[in-house]
């Protein structure tokens, strides 16, 4: 299980592990879907390079929109 608490408390930001964040995120233009693990709404360039060191640490990737 990934501790996306532990994200949260390192930046100013929001990290949403709810379903409907996920779901609303779930699908882009295309006719592709995969579910998020979690949303993240950085506030400033210190939360995306701690999300990218995140990312790094549980070896799993992200998207950005």
């Amino acid at each position: 299980m990934i501790d996306f608490e532990q994200l949260a408390r390192n930046m100013k930001g929001d990290v949403m592990t709810d379903s409907l964040h996920q779901m609303i995120y779930a699908t882009d233009a295309s006719a592709y879907r995969e579910m998020p693990l979690a949303v993240v709404y950085p506030r400033d360039a210190s939360d995306v390079k701690e999300c990218i060191k995140f990312a790094r640490k549980t070896k799993k990737e992200f998207n950005q929109y």
